[in-house]
């Protein structure tokens, strides 16, 4: 038997397995968002449904466009924010970045409820929020942490009550990595930075709460 070339093997596994659930997942995607942008709004009167428009008076097609590129944009500036991480966090500027960044944009949790745009603010902010923790610790700049925690805060409390708990058991283990030799006084004084800035954040989204 003649043998087939790892490539050609790769192909024919990716093509079935991966861009049909993908093209499956676009169509319920779809549906979804023409669903909830009125396409079968019951709440709008028989004049408006006669007209096309939801009960809000926008055309459906309208809404479902606007829901695609915000969707879209969460997702972009997701993986553009981690990358911005990554090249802080290594110093490097290769083609890793770029593969992580992309990874970070179209993990599972973005596949799963990309549907759901409030939901997204999230894992667009975290990168960002992360990479404010490193310059908190580093050398002490603290506004792009307070900004984007708060923005989190701001656009989902639920997801933000997830980001914090992550940043609790994230922050002890990145300081150690970064300063572990520096003494108790130094930790003491930049572990209270970091929890004053943490709820100067939560206090500034105070009015979503």
């Amino acid at each position: 038997p003649v043998p087939v070339p790892a490539p050609t093997f790769a192909l024919a596994f990716v093509v079935p397995n991966v861009l049909k659930p993908l093209s499956t997942s676009v169509t319920a995607v779809t549906s979804t968002v023409l669903s909830s942008a009125g396409v079968n709004d019951v709440s709008a009167s028989p004049k408006e449904r006669k007209r096309g428009l939801t009960s809000t008076g926008v055309a459906p097609g309208v809404t479902a466009v606007n829901g695609w590129l915000a969707c879209l944009a969460s997702v972009g500036l997701a993986g553009s924010f981690m990358a911005m991480y990554l090249k802080y966090a290594d110093k490097a500027r290769d083609w890793g970045i770029v593969a992580f960044a992309t990874m970070y944009a179209l993990c599972s949790y973005v596949l799963a409820y990309y549907w759901c745009i409030m939901w997204m603010d999230a894992v667009m902010l975290l990168p960002l929020c992360i990479l404010g923790l490193n310059r908190l610790i580093d050398d002490g700049r603290a506004v792009l942490y307070t900004v984007s925690l708060a923005l989190i805060v701001f656009s989902n409390y639920y997801m933000a009550i997830m980001v914090c708990i992550f940043i609790m058991f994230y922050y002890p283990v990145l300081y150690l990595i970064k300063n572990r030799a520096k003494g108790a006084k130094k930790c003491v004084i930049t572990t209270a930075r970091a929890v004053f800035f943490s709820l100067l954040a939560v206090v500034m989204a105070a009015v979503m709460l």
